[in-house]
């Protein structure tokens, strides 16, 4: 839906896709990790 209503390319939006989750990832990884170490020093 997304990539009709902006007309990416497939080859453009597998690429955003990628950045995006991956960003997300790293993101939610580096919170959990964040949290651990706040958790374990308390």
């Amino acid at each position: 839906a997304v990539r009709a209503r902006f007309k990416i390319s497939e080859s453009h939006w597998h690429e955003f896709f990628n950045i995006c989750l991956r960003r997300t990832l790293t993101q939610m990884i580096c919170d959990v990790r964040r949290k651990y170490r706040t958790d374990s020093e308390q």
